[in-house]
């Protein structure tokens, strides 16, 4: 009879629309290393970081709709989240914690000012012994801290309020051109959204703030041996300082051939940092979209196939006075030898979506921006925050039809991630495809 009663009551009070109450929790901790390590970004540095300068954080937020939904945002100051990095993180929270992979978004802001990590920039990477040791024990306590994150942020819920507001910010263009201090094709494609979700307590308080921009992470310049978040740094650390208690997460958007003008320097990552903060700020000052509903998540992989490509091209590669051309023909070789050399590359597209006011498609890799142009349209939704950077990355994803002949990114990370050659022109069909999927698999 008991039970009967509690099946009843649950019935009844579904069936009454109450609302279940949002939670969240939130952590954060500094991830900077022990010894001194090499920085990830830019190829033309010559010696190690400096351990004592400077500093970078990782950022957690937890979310429970009360109704069974969660999710986990991973927000953590390194170039990128290689895919082996990743999954040994998600795998420790699913183990620990019951969740599924879908409900968990591992985001790099895509600072050129934080350390290696494994398989991150595999042909850039210091190849020395000692260097390689230290490269494993750093990655380790990167992966043992974002879990220990992740951890803290479930345990420490408490009831919130979510809204969503957008705003602008014009400090990055469209920079694809090679050797272009300022930009030649401003018409190009932009995008200058600021999507903000703000996470309040039941006082009103900013627990969490979560803000995107599609800008690359290097208004620092190779000659910055500084550990740093860059731009995003200084805008999430300028938040949390003016909002008491919160964390700030930052989660690139589609930053592929974004970039932030003026750049090369300190002074111009404090100038775009302050910018991207008080827009943030003043969006926060204003009345926001309320988010409330079901939250439903969701991760599907897809494959983006390489253009063609062979052994004899890698055979005389593999000679090239340029070192990079022949470490990543190495590589490919060996690939060869043991018949692994890849023609496509599994790539996860992710969604998190709350039934009303608010969802977060996450994508791999450094995404062209017309990657969240199009989404957006595809989606007929304006309050969607599109982050790249997130699960795997450390390379260019191109849109269909762009010419990317000059795009200088492009053509680094493609031999530093030690990818063969580019993506086909299939590439993204295949990912808006995966999008469209996703979105679907998570609707009502």
């Amino acid at each position: 009879m008991r039970r009967w009663s509690i099946a009843v009551l649950f019935a009844l009070t579904a069936a009454s629309g109450i609302a279940a109450q949002i939670r969240a929790g939130v952590a954060k901790s500094p991830i900077a290393p022990h010894s001194q390590l090499w920085l990830a970004g830019y190829s033309s540095r010559s010696h190690p970081g400096e351990l004592t300068a400077g500093s970078i954080f990782a950022r957690a937020l937890a979310l429970d709709d009360g109704a069974g939904g969660r999710a986990v945002v991973l927000s953590v100051e390194l170039l990128a989240v290689p895919r082996v990095l990743a999954e040994r993180v998600a795998a420790d929270i699913m183990k620990a914690h019951g969740l599924e992979r879908g409900q968990i978004v591992i985001n790099a802001t895509g600072t050129h000012n934080a350390p290696f990590v494994q398989g991150l920039q595999p042909v850039r990477s210091p190849a020395g012994d000692a260097d390689q040791r230290r490269i494993a024990e750093y990655s380790l306590e990167v992966s043992r801290v974002l879990f220990d994150l992740a951890t803290a942020a479930l345990a420490n819920m408490q009831p919130v309020r979510l809204s969503f507001s957008s705003g602008h910010a014009s400090f990055a263009v469209n920079a694809s051109r090679r050797g272009a201090e300022v930009p030649s094709n401003h018409e190009g494609p932009a995008d200058t959204a600021v999507p903000v979700l703000r996470v309040a307590t039941l006082k009103g308080d900013a627990l969490a703030i979560v803000f995107s921009y599609a800008c690359r992470n290097a208004a620092l310049d190779a000659g910055s041996y500084a550990l740093s978040g860059d731009y995003s740094g200084v805008a999430a650390a300028t938040l949390e300082r003016d909002f008491p208690g919160s964390v700030a997460l930052f989660l690139r958007s589609c930053d592929g051939d974004q970039s932030p003008i003026p750049r090369g320097s300190m002074e111009a990552a404090a100038q775009h940092g302050a910018a991207l903060s008080a827009e943030v700020a003043r969006l926060l000052s204003l009345p926001m979209q309320p988010v409330a509903g079901r939250l439903r998540a969701t991760l599907i992989e897809t494959a983006l196939p390489f253009g063609p490509y062979t052994w004899e091209q890698f055979e005389a590669e593999s000679t090239s006075s340029d070192p990079a051309l022949a470490r990543r023909a190495k590589l490919l070789l060996a690939a060869y030898d043991s018949r692994s050399a890849p023609r496509q590359m599994p790539y996860p597209v992710q969604v998190i979506r709350f039934d009303k006011g608010f969802a977060l498609v996450a994508l791999a890799g450094e995404p062209a921006v017309s990657y969240a142009l199009k989404i957006r349209k595809l989606l007929v939704r304006e309050d969607v925050m599109i982050a790249g950077g997130a699960n795997d990355g450390g390379y260019f994803v191109p849109a269909a039809g762009s010419d990317d002949s000059g795009n200088a990114d492009r053509a680094d990370s493609i031999v530093d991630s030690g990818l063969p050659v580019a993506f086909t022109n299939e590439t993204e069909e295949r990912i808006l495809n995966a999008v469209e999927r996703a979105w679907k698999r998570v609707g009502r």
